[in-house]
């Protein structure tokens, strides 16, 4: 795990952008957010607190082009590998998505809070497209199955993502 507190220059960026990404679509593009709990604002600036925190440790840019139907999955790039960031809000939580087919780039990142304060960012770790596809199971977190990986089985940091080695599965 790697803690990023973003700074209060970070914090407002990932507003702007939250903004951006969302408001547009307000009574455009229908909503399939599952989890009712939160609204698209909130979700769009979690996950750009996700995406800089990966951003401030790779020290490359984000993806912040505005688009109606969103990022399309790419959030940024590392050593010309596409990456997406999930955040996920519960500190355990696992990295998921929808489907496989959802899963479109290189890599994928699990951020989570550190803690209650805004912008403190744990990146839990990262796991290639292709051993997503093999190492994944399905959970039902109560609004259908998905496709998870535990926190355990992701690549920690330090970890060169050219160099890892293969990693111990632990299913």
């Amino acid at each position: 795990m790697t803690f990023i507190q973003l700074t209060p220059h970070q914090l407002d960026r990932a507003q702007r952008v939250g903004h951006l990404r969302n408001d547009h679509k307000i009574g455009v593009v229908q909503n399939k957010r599952i989890d009712q709990r939160q609204d698209d604002l909130t979700i769009n600036i979690r996950g750009l607190w996700g995406e800089l925190a990966v951003a401030e440790l790779y020290h490359v840019p984000i993806d912040d082009v505005q688009r109606l139907n969103g990022d399309s999955g790419l959030d940024l790039e590392i050593d010309g590998r596409t990456v997406q960031v999930k955040y996920n809000t519960y500190p355990h939580g696992d990295l998921y998505f929808n489907t496989v087919d959802d899963f479109i780039c290189d890599l994928a990142f699990l951020t989570v809070p550190f803690s209650e304060r805004e912008g403190a960012v744990n990146i839990i770790g990262w796991i290639t497209r292709e051993e997503f596809i093999l190492f994944h199971t399905r959970r039902d977190y109560g609004y259908g199955s998905r496709v998870i990986i535990q926190q355990n089985q992701l690549y920690s940091f330090p970890c060169d993502l050219h160099k890892c080695e293969s990693y111990v599965w632990t299913i």
